[in-house]
């Protein structure tokens, strides 16, 4: 059985802004049950958090958004590093101390892109990814931010049921971006 035939342009003729609409994460120590990851990479029930944590909405500013992935090869076989990035405009004594807590802390991600609507699950318990902060105070108040993770698995997609999505943050406010 070939199992390449139904590769397609899914996106084709689709116009508009690549990047992502927004980001959530939630640090691995929050992180109850991590459901199975179902042969195809797609995960297809709720991540359970433990009491107390929440998903964190990150939304970073239009126009810096930006979600990447990079297949590379290894002694060891395939990685697959994911990135995801943006810049935020306050760099207030509040968001200092976050930003500085952050990188304490390894992270589940989720990204919905923008030009699909699939919302991609970065890291795992295991695998987690790294928060980081770039700050240059010669660009104002201008913080880039970044989470990456480097895994023997590509970014898996997020597919829980629809009600017990975290996502009420994933609403339309980007809606008119796309249109």
């Amino acid at each position: 059985m070939n199992e390449y035939v139904a590769l397609s342009n899914t996106v084709k003729g689709i116009a508009g802004n690549g990047g992502f609409c927004e980001v959530l994460a939630v640090p691995e120590e929050g992180v109850m049950n991590f459901p199975l990851i179902s042969p195809d990479q797609t995960v297809t029930e709720e991540i359970q958090l433990y009491p107390g944590f929440s998903w964190n909405s990150y939304v970073i500013n239009s126009g810096s958004r930006a979600f990447s992935e990079e297949q590379s090869a290894t002694k060891s076989g395939l990685l697959y590093t994911q990135v995801v990035s943006g810049r935020l405009y306050d760099q207030g004594s509040g968001n200092h101390i976050l930003f500085n807590n952050m990188a304490l802390h390894r992270w589940i991600v989720l990204v919905k892109e923008r030009k699909t609507g699939l919302t991609y699950l970065i890291g795992k318990p295991d695998a987690a990814a790294y928060f980081s902060l770039k700050y240059d105070s010669s660009k104002g108040t201008v913080s880039e931010i970044s989470f990456t993770n480097t895994s023997k698995y590509r970014a898996l997609i997020y597919a829980p049921p629809v009600d017990s999505v975290p996502i009420g943050v994933f609403e339309d406010q980007f809606e008119d971006q796309f249109e």
